[in-house]
């Protein structure tokens, strides 16, 4: 099937339409060097649902070139998790399970080369990779609401009034159908917000990216290579809190500023309320890193708290903070092992009880509510959701996964009539999932994928 015939000149190309159909190729001739090969088993194109293997691609390789060949493998629009390419005895094998990966095309171009370089030959052909098989469950603690299925699809055309990002971007128009959405970026996730007309996320080694219609993404300069950890819109400015003490600025969401925030530990928590901006330490180690307060965005100052270690775990690995809001005339704060704090003038922080042990990763003023989740190891603390009007009372709500292994909620929002969650459980039966709920109180469990495959880290809804 190939030509190229001299070992200083020849070249040549095979080219396969990406399809089932049988491979077509060209090639080219020069003199004495060639490289010739077929796809020996496996389709040229197939598809195959997140988490099932592929059935393995062989090229079987010739050459009359007199030193050795070598293959290689590209993936556009990337390479897709849990599928590699071996190189063995004249023969490139395509196999694994796709894991961990945006559902959609992954086209491919294998190429075969001597190692002088001077002849070559190219297969190509394409994987669809689509989700697995979704499940919905429903619990409550006092009646059922109902069952509602929850699907995952690959970039629909529904209207997007919820996000979710992570390893992955997900949109939905009601939180029950969600849909995969083209990243410009590989690096995580950890944060969105709808503000101004814009979606805005940002995430690790300095990533911002924004979007008008939650669908089509682009890549903003953030000027820094620190972990963005928070972002939040208020009083017609954007901020952005994260590693190493950076603080960013914004008023469009595109152009972006440093602020000096006169600190260098990790800062977690962002909020705007009362008329001042809010960072929150994350600790690095520390339980006295200060808070940092602004009325402006431009000067910060910093404001030490009495707030001690929880049970005497708080180490270089674990952070203060993890998520502040606002909301009824007050901020309150939550952490690792259950801490919940507060504060009425953002200056001065107490304890609250009531954390129920377990680390709170996210929290929101929705609805009237302080609602925040997370989870914890022991059995008192797995999948938690805790509702609060006042930030000192607080309430476990109950849900499907309170008694699975590893089960931890990681964001909440709400709209569209729904708290919506999103976590992951581990375990036996590892999955990716999303709970709604109408009330608070009876909460539908839906699963998205199975394997673990997404972690989504922080929702948003189009308010």
């Amino acid at each position: 099937m190939f030509a190229p015939t001299s070992d200083t000149t020849a070249s040549a190309t095979i080219s396969g339409a990406i399809s089932i159909a049988a491979t077509t190729s060209s090639s080219t001739t020069a003199s004495s060097c060639t490289i010739s090969g077929t796809r020996s088993s496996g389709p040229q194109s197939q598809t195959v649902s997140m988490s099932t293997a592929i059935t393995s691609i062989q090229y079987t390789l010739s050459t009359t070139c007199s030193d050795t060949l070598s293959a290689a493998i590209a993936w556009t629009p990337s390479t897709p998790n849990g599928v590699s390419m071996s190189f063995s005895n004249n023969v490139a094998t395509i196999s694994g399970t796709p894991t961990g990966t945006a559902t959609g095309t992954y086209n491919y171009t294998l190429t075969a080369s001597n190692t002088a370089g001077t002849a070559s030959a190219t297969f190509s052909g394409s994987l669809i990779v689509t989700s697995a098989v979704v499940s919905s469950t429903t619990t409550s603690s006092t009646s059922s609401s109902g069952t509602t299925s929850g699907t995952l699809e690959f970039n629909n055309s529904d209207a997007v009034n919820f996000v979710g990002v992570g390893n992955v971007i997900l949109t939905s128009d009601d939180g029950l159908t969600w849909s995969t959405r083209n990243s410009p970026t590989t690096n995580f996730l950890r944060d969105v917000i709808y503000a101004n007309n814009i979606w805005t996320a940002v995430g690790n080694s300095g990533t911002i990216i924004t979007s008008t219609d939650g669908k089509i993404w682009t890549i903003r300069s953030s000027g820094t290579n620190n972990t963005l950890i928070r972002v939040i819109y208020g009083d017609g400015k954007y901020v952005v809190s994260g590693q190493s003490g950076v603080i960013l600025t914004s008023t469009d969401g595109i152009n972006w500023s440093t602020a000096n925030s006169g600190i260098t530990h990790d800062l977690s928590g962002l909020v705007y309320g009362n008329g001042k901006y809010i960072a929150a330490p994350w600790g690095n180690g520390s339980s006295s890193s200060p808070f940092i307060v602004s009325t402006n965005t431009v000067s910060w100052t910093t404001v030490s708290h009495t707030l001690t270690n929880n049970n005497n775990q708080f180490n270089s690995n674990e952070r203060l903070v993890e998520d502040i809001s606002y909301g009824n005339n007050v901020f309150v704060g939550t952490g690792i092992y259950g801490r919940i704090i507060k504060s009425t003038d953002g200056n001065n922080w107490s304890p609250v009880s009531g954390g129920n042990g377990g680390s709170l990763f996210n929290m929101n003023f929705l609805n009237n509510n302080f609602v925040a989740v997370g989870g914890g190891m022991d059995t008192n603390s797995l999948a938690l959701i805790m509702f609060s009007s006042d930030g000192d009372t607080w309430t476990k709500k109950t849900n499907d996964l309170v008694n699975t292994q590893w089960a931890r909620f990681f964001a909440v929002t709400y709209g569209n009539g729904l708290y919506v969650v999103s976590g992951n459980a581990s375990g036996n039966n590892p999955r990716t999932v999303v709970l709604t709920s109408s009330d608070g109180n009876n909460w539908i469990t839906n699963t998205l994928s199975n394997g673990s495959t997404y972690d989504i880290f922080d929702l948003a809804y189009k308010n």
